[in-house]
């Protein structure tokens, strides 16, 4: 069965309207007006009214930027732009406060109706068996709401045919009242002046609860959106349906003020507008408005018993919820096009709050949800056009200074909304959509964040990257971002341990690119990104002869904006030049190199969370590689932390003589303590062992050896004569240490000063 669609009149202005026009219209306006003056509720009514107008740009701004809105009107917006965890949560927080709405709205209509009920004959034995005031209150609620649930479950249709009744009847009854100057001239009600300032208090705390007890009366704007899925032209009818509405509803506002303040206030502020106008006398006018507020509030009733099943319906269609709820998008009758069955959980959920008691809270609940929503709608337009995301085209004209607008202003009015209790729901409900966030981003969005947040935070990147040419950073301000590279091996595959070396050092306040280097030989099933945070970029060479040149081309294709590379980490591979590369890194480039060296065989040393501890030897060798790798050692400290991990450091150094020992010893006392660096100084004396074995006999137990690498080329025949068994060839020299735990040589391209203030 097709659905029927809906134009701009019948699916979005009737709706809206008549959830605008309703109970405060009539029965809490003129009780404002006659307290207030007509001064200050002009400038009550119009401020009230540029919040709904900013979301109805920012609503314009969401709507015409989709070909296909769906379902679920501002759920559908939101979601669209906030992506699925954050507008889920959004979307089942909007769909229960319509829920609750309804229920208001009975008991809404139920109020006026109850004092006449009570003093009628014909409903004696009512009166008699329910006593209460509140509970006959109650079920007349519940009987309305029946009625309302009858009408929304004969389908869509009907309904919007039943509100064109009702909006005729509106009109009628408005129309009474701005005629009513000019049909009672005569009457005692008028008193031929203005009340331009009110009989009641004028400070600004009266004047906010004024503005928040009115604002209610501009929020139904809601109501005609969450037809969205049943309307033929949804991006049209959404911004002229909303628009429209909003400027009726206006004018009807301003008009019917300027009327109140021409009455007079103490009968407006003793008495409801119907007895003021004649209803105790049979004034067809007062019978009129009487009929008109009870319409009013069934209107708005209705309304949000059609969008609220449409909204779970959208939140259905999304497979928010557990598979096992799916029938709730089903409707009773086969080939049925309603959401009949969530009309009935809707029923269910409303008819309960009828009878929960404390109605000023939850009234207020209501009220918060819907600007929270409307804040979010705001926030959603404002978001996308400073994100100046190249798939944001939408064809109104808005400006993000109006959604940062709606979306301020919605914030303050639900913190004064009814201060402190607004303060705790406000609160209450946040926590609420924080939880439900929370789980469907685990469950349902692979706790992936989607929408246009990666617009706003790579805007955010890119203006504050290009900030950077005008800060220098000095050895105060030093963070480490890293270029690493692994090489692929068809003996071996992947090397997961450099990749992990690379993000524990850049994880702490850094950045790291990593990238896997292999040829078109090699086996690369390895599943080489397993146990990573970070993506690695695969690039692809035809031979071994092509490695070096891929890292030195990455190397020199530069960095993003003005956050330059100044450290590369390479794997150890003998298939590189290694003179070459290292040229070019630390010579030419001025770029920190750090070449990590793995022991098949201590391998897993180099992960961590594998044992509580991490232990990290760096062995001093002088000031350039020493400082940095020191700084190093704290960095991968600091990101261990983070994870939970202990990591202990050592700062070693084996001096020349015995007499040395307590100077040394102190030297690098004072550099951990005044640089503030994590570790303790441990000093070998002379011996007869040479440094390769001094590093088997006292590193043999860590997860990390940091040591300087020596530019064998500049060394003199004295220099390698301290360091007795490190051999010319770099090689060699690398190769020596095969037997010992993973080796981090570091070779720095300027000295970092540790001790700068």
């Amino acid at each position: 069965m097709k659905m029927k669609k809906f134009g701009t009149f019948e699916g979005v202005f009737i709706p809206s309207i008549e959830a605008i026009l309703g109970t405060v219209l009539f029965l809490i306006l003129p009780r404002q007006v006659a307290e207030t003056g007509l001064v200050k509720m002009i400038v009550i009514i119009l401020f009230a009214h540029t919040v709904t107008i900013s979301t109805a740009f920012s609503l314009s701004d969401c709507a015409t930027n989709l070909n296909r809105i769906g379902a679920g009107g501002m759920y559908a917006l939101v979601r669209k732009s906030l992506g699925i965890a954050l507008g889920g949560s959004i979307g089942i927080q909007l769909y229960l406060a319509q829920a609750a709405s309804i229920a208001f709205y009975s008991s809404g209509f139920a109020e006026p109706l109850q004092p006449i009920i009570a003093k009628s004959s014909l409903f004696l034995p009512f009166i008699q068996a329910f006593p209460n005031p509140q509970t006959q209150q109650q079920i007349i609620a519940l009987a309305i709401y029946l009625v309302f649930f009858i009408i929304v479950f004969i389908g869509a249709d009907f309904t919007i045919k039943l509100q064109k009744g009702i909006l005729v009847i509106l009109g009628l009854s408005v129309l009474s009242i701005l005629l009513s100057p000019f049909i009672n001239s005569d009457s005692s009600v008028f008193t031929g002046s203005i009340n331009m300032f009110g009989s009641g208090g004028s400070g600004f705390i009266t004047l906010v609860l004024v503005f928040t007890t009115f604002f209610p009366a501009v929020t139904g704007i809601g109501a005609g959106v969450g037809m969205s899925g049943d309307l033929k032209t949804p991006q049209v009818s959404i911004v002229k349906g909303t628009f429209t509405a909003i400027f009726v509803g206006m004018c009807v506002y301003l008009g019917t003020a300027i009327v109140f303040s021409l009455m007079d206030p103490e009968l407006l502020k003793n008495d409801s507008l119907t007895v003021v106008m004649g209803f105790n006398n049979g004034s067809i006018s007062a019978v009129i408005v009487f009929i008109g507020i009870l319409v009013a509030t069934s209107s708005s009733g209705l309304s949000y018993f059609m969008t609220g099943p449409r909204t779970l319906f959208a939140i259905m269609d999304d497979k928010l919820l557990p598979k096992k709820f799916d029938f709730l998008k089903n409707d009773i009758k086969k080939g049925g096009s309603e959401p009949r069955i969530a009309v009935i959980l809707t029923g269910l959920l409303g008819a309960g709050v009828i009878f929960s008691g404390g109605t000023a809270t939850i009234s207020t609940i209501v009220g918060i949800a819907f600007l929270a929503v409307y804040g979010w709608i705001n926030l959603a337009a404002f978001l996308e056009r400073i994100s100046r995301n190249p798939s944001f085209r939408p064809a109104s004209k808005g400006h993000w200074l109006i959604s940062l607008y709606g979306f301020i202003i919605c914030s303050v009015v639900i913190i004064i909304f009814s201060p402190p209790t607004s303060i705790f729901i406000g609160i209450s409900i946040g926590v609420f959509q924080i939880v439900i966030f929370l789980l469907i981003l685990k469950y349902k969005s692979k706790n992936k964040v989607e929408g246009v947040w990666w617009g706003v935070i790579f805007s955010m990147t890119t203006f504050l990257t290009k900030k950077l040419k005008s800060i220098v950073q000095g050895s105060k301000n030093w963070r480490p971002v890293v270029k690493v590279f692994c090489f692929g091996k068809s003996k071996d595959g992947i090397n997961n341990a450099v990749l992990r070396i690379g993000e524990m050092i850049a994880s702490y306040q850094g950045l790291v690119t990593s990238h896997l280097v292999t040829t078109r030989d090699d086996d690369i099933l390895t599943e080489f990104n397993r146990g990573l945070d970070e993506p690695v970029s695969r690039v692809l060479v035809n031979s071994k002869s092509e490695l070096s040149l891929a890292v030195k081309s990455i190397i020199q294709s530069g960095d993003y904006s003005k956050i330059k590379t100044n450290t590369v980490l390479l794997e150890y591979d003998n298939r590189l030049e290694w003179e070459t590369i290292i040229d070019q890194i630390v010579n030419n480039s001025k770029i920190n190199l750090m070449l990590y060296k793995d022991n098949p065989y201590f391998s897993w040393k180099s992960a961590r969370n594998i044992y509580t501890d991490y232990n990290i030897d760096v062995w001093w060798r002088g000031t350039a590689n020493g400082n940095l790798s020191a700084l190093i050692s704290y960095v991968i400290h600091r990101s261990n932390l983070a994870g939970k991990v202990k990591t202990n450091v050592r700062i070693i150094r084996k001096i020349d003589g015995d007499d040395q020992m307590a100077s040394t010893k102190k030297e690098l006392e004072n550099l951990i303590s005044k640089a503030r660096l994590t570790g303790s100084p441990l000093v070998l004396p002379r011996d007869n062992k040479d440094i390769l074995e001094s590093i088997k006999e006292v590193s043999k137990d860590a997860n990390l050896i940091m040591i300087g690498l020596p530019d064998t080329k500049k060394e003199t025949v004295d220099r390698r004569n301290i360091i007795q068994n490190f051999l010319y060839s770099f090689q060699k020299q690398v190769d020596a240490f095969e037997s010992l735990p993973p080796v981090l040589f570091v070779k720095a391209a300027y000295e970092i000063d540790l001790l700068e203030e």
